[in-house]
């Protein structure tokens, strides 16, 4: 290493020392909310890219990357939602995620109230995703119509992803 890098690496460290400081409660604030709705011990099995988003998730979270929780949820919501079909003898093909609730109501798979949020996640989720500013859904347009801190809006989306994520595994487990 450089000392010109060297330099700048006890900089930063200096800096990020002070950023944990002043992140820190928020972060403790998200751990005690998110330990409400995590799944207690044992080892859970299932597809490396499936469990891979339901564990970065919550890291994701804590550190208040709110719209990588979103994406990162409704990944895992989408993967559980086709796992489930398939394992209830669905062999068709859904286009996407819309399709994929719709054809999971038809079935019965989840609750319809958790199917009616992951609908709900799936429009807030998609102009992120496909770049649509003028949905109804985009961040700029519920900031408009809600008028709040676009955090507390971001946080928001974040808690309802986990609690739809969480819900949908643990039906999965059978808890």
């Amino acid at each position: 290493m450089s000392d010109s890098d060297e330099s700048l690496r006890t900089r930063l460290l200096v800096a990020l020392g002070k950023s944990d400081v002043l992140r820190r409660e928020g972060r403790a604030d998200r751990i005690v909310w998110l330990r409400q709705h995590q799944i207690e011990g044992g080892l859970h099995v299932g597809l490396m890219d499936t469990m891979t988003v339901l564990g970065e998730a919550p890291a994701c979270f804590i550190e208040g990357h709110y719209v990588a929780v979103l994406m990162l949820a409704v990944a895992f919501i989408e993967h559980t939602l086709m796992d489930e079909l398939k394992a209830r003898g669905f062999d068709g093909k859904v286009r996407n995620l819309g399709a994929a609730i719709e054809r999971a109501e038809e079935m019965n798979v989840f609750p319809a109230d958790l199917l009616t949020r992951a609908t709900a996640l799936r429009k807030i989720r998609n102009p992120f995703a496909h770049l649509d500013a003028d949905d109804e859904y985009s961040f700029g347009n519920r900031y408009i119509e809600r008028r709040v801190h676009p955090e507390t809006i971001l946080e928001q989306d974040a808690k309802d992803a986990l609690e739809v994520m969480y819900a949908m595994f643990r039906l999965t487990l059978g808890n």
